[in-house]
Parts: structure tokens; C-alpha cells; sequence
């Protein structure tokens, strides 16, 4: 079996799509031996292999296309053909991937494609093909990330349900944090608005004899993006980081939180993700075993279970905020509790490989 992964993703871009691909890619090399994925652009010289923790087992072809804003997905999906098309006559070769116009385009031409969806299109084109697509039985399988977006699409498209997967988010296995430092609170993710930036912010004021942690933003970020100028001394922000840097970090964190807000932004403005959102981070958290304190959405719910895998608090309650760091603190049990609880549920559901898998047997049904 040959599989073709095509994602709309650049790499070393900070958003939580390329890391997505990467581990996605890297899970199903374990089942597949020949993975290729493709995508729009690479930023950096560096080995995205090791920058990503995963092994070279996949083959990355990159069409760097991603200067050309208005053009990029035009040309990126007529080179997806030129370069695929004959791949579409052999039998044992399946097409997976996230980017909707280079999937419709070969789908014109083999019935070995499953796509996986993220959010309702925007554009009207691509809400159109999407529809066109479902109508006309172009994909085998559809996969999105919550149930949230299975029924807003159920509600689009009218697609069957036994055509459309639910698999949320996950996360690569990592050793159980056992030797934390009691006086770091971290967040990891995007500076985004909606993310709960400004609530950290607030959290270290208060708590400002604990060290707060943001990792995937700088102090700029904070200042350009969201017009925070009075950042706390303990409040340290760490920038990007490889996923290896970021696993030294995170195995020391006490807390993590998890502060979306009810409308939260991503790279591409006007975009609104809370309502169909599985936040990486918050599977890389439950990794580790930590004791995690998330905002109270529906879509957040599915996968946390407030006082059982995490402790769940108003996204606009920044006294309910503080009060639950300090039950963390002052109840060791209620927080080794939550840390086994969340690491257990990441094990048992929510790992890049047992995603990997339901892929692989929904594709070749």
C-alpha cells in the first residue's frame, strides 16, 4: 500500500497544522510502508524530522508555493496533479490529506481518497466543493476532529453517517511527569486572540510567587498581537520551540492550562475555531500526566471531564481561575488524581498511532 498525505501545511511555521502532519505522517509510516506527504512550503533549513521528534520513515515533498498568497492553492493543487495523477491509476495507492481543492481534483480520477476537515470552509468556492464532493460520493471516508463538526457537517453537506469519523487531536506517549517543580505553571500554543493570553497574564499577577510559562509566543507577540504592555517578571515567554525543547520544559510544569476563550482566532484572521477546536496542547498535556485546567466549552468537554482528567473553569472567571490553581496546590491528591486520570485517557484514546490506525482501515474499506 502506497499513501499519499496532502496537507496544506508549511513547515517551521509555528501553527499547529504542521505539527499535526508531521505526527500524523510519522504515525501511519508505522503502518504503511510508503508514506509521502506533501506540502506548500518549508521556512527553515533545519532537519524538520528532528525539529518535529519524529522519525525519518516518510518521505516530505515540498512544492513551495506559499508566497504566493491569492495563487498558493491554485498552484498548489496543479502541481498536487501534475505530479500524482498517474499514482491515481494504481490500485493499492490511497490519498489522504487536508487540503479540500487538491483532493476534489483527484478524486475526478480515483476512488482511494478519504479527507480529513477541520472546520466549515469560509470561502464560498470551497464550502460549494465541498458539498459537490460529499453529494457525489468523491471521498470514501470524511474525518473531522470533534463531534461538534460532525453535525455542523451532517447539517451542510447531508453526508451519511457512516461516511463521517470522529478522531479528535492526539498526542505521541510520553514518560509520566513524576519530578515537577511545584513553581512553574505553563501554557503551550499559539498567542492568538481567544487563546487566554490575557487571562495567563492576569493568573501571574496574582499568583506572582509561582513562574509562568508561555511557550509558542514572545514578549513581541504578546505587545504586537494582543496590546499586552505590562507583562509580570514571572511571566516568561519562550518563542517557538522544537518539539524536543518543548518536552524539557513541560515534563517540569506543576499546572498547565488551557484558556481558550468563547471565540478563538488562529493564524488566518476572521477565523473563529472554538466551536470545533481539539487543541493539540491540550493531548501533548495529558501526555505528560499533568493536572490541567481547561475553560468550560462544549467542545472542550468531550474530551475532559472536570474533576476526573482536568479541572474545568469559566473562560471569563479569573477569580475561578485562581481558585482552582490554588486547589491544585493545597490538595495533592485531587491533583495526582487528575494527572493519572488524563495520562490514562491519553494511552487508552487518544494517541497519533491509534489514530493512524482507524485512518488506515477507514481508507482501505
Amino acid at each position: 500500500m502506497k499513501l499519499v498525505y496532502i496537507s496544506s501545511s508549511i513547515l517551521f511555521s509555528g501553527s499547529a497544522n504542521s505539527l499535526h502532519v508531521m505526527k500524523m505522517a510519522n504515525s501511519l509510516s508505522k503502518n504503511v510502508n510508503n508514506v509521502t506527504l506533501v506540502v506548500r512550503g518549508v521556512l527553515n533549513k533545519e532537519n524538520y524530522y528532528e525539529y518535529y521528534d519524529v522519525t525519518q520513515n516518510f518521505k516530505v515533498i515540498n512544492f513551495n508555493v506559499y508566497k504566493h498568497k491569492i495563487l498558493a492553492p491554485f498552484m498548489y493543487m496543479s502541481k498536487v496533479f501534475i505530479n500524482f495523477y498517474k499514482l491515481t491509476k494504481e490500485q493499492d495507492t490511497y490519498f489522504f490529506g487536508r487540503d479540500l481543492l487538491s483532493l476534489a481534483g483527484l478524486s475526478l480520477f480515483t476512488r482511494n481518497i478519504a479527507i480529513e476537515v477541520h472546520d466549515i470552509p469560509k470561502s464560498l468556492i470551497k464550502k460549494f466543493i465541498l458539498k459537490k464532493a460529499v453529494k457525489y460520493n468523491k471521498f470514501k471516508k470524511v474525518v473531522v476532529i470533534t463531534d461538534s463538526l460532525k453535525r455542523d457537517l451532517i447539517n451542510l453537506t447531508k453526508i451519511e453517517e457512516n461516511r463521517i469519523i470522529v478522531l479528535h487531536d492526539g498526542s505521541d506517549i510520553h514518560s509520566f511527569s513524576k519530578f515537577e517543580d511545584k513553581n512553574q505553571i505553563g501554557y503551550i500554543g499559539s498567542v492568538n486572540r481567544g487563546r487566554g493570553i490575557e487571562l495567563i497574564v492576569e493568573l501571574a499577577t496574582i499568583h506572582s510567587d509561582k513562574k509562568f510559562h508561555i511557550v509558542g509566543g514572545t514578549e513581541n507577540d504578546l505587545r504586537n498581537k494582543l496590546e499586552i504592555d505590562m507583562i509580570p517578571k514571572n511571566l516568561i515567554c519562550h518563542g517557538y520551540l522544537s518539539q524536543k525543547k518543548v518536552k524539557t520544559l513541560v515534563e517540569k510544569f506543576y499546572v498547565v492550562l488551557a484558556p481558550y476563550q468563547e471565540k478563538v482566532g488562529v493564524v488566518k484572521k476572521g477565523i473563529d475555531t472554538s466551536r470545533w477546536m481539539s487543541p493539540i496542547k491540550l493531548f501533548e498535556y495529558m501526555s505528560y500526566g499533568k493536572a490541567i485546567i481547561v475553560s468550560d466549552l462544549p467542545v472542550l468537554k468531550e474530551v475532559i471531564r472536570d474533576n476526573f482528567n482536568g479541572l474545568i473553569a469559566n473562560p471569563s472567571d479569573i477569580e475561578e481561575w485562581s481558585r482552582k490553581i490554588d486547589l491544585l496546590y493545597k490538595d495533592e491528591s485531587t491533583h495526582a488524581e487528575i494527572k493519572s486520570n488524563a495520562y490514562n485517557t491519553l494511552v487508552e484514546n487518544y494517541t497519533w498511532d491509534k489514530r493512524a490506525v482507524s485512518i488506515i482501515e477507514e481508507v482501505q474499506n
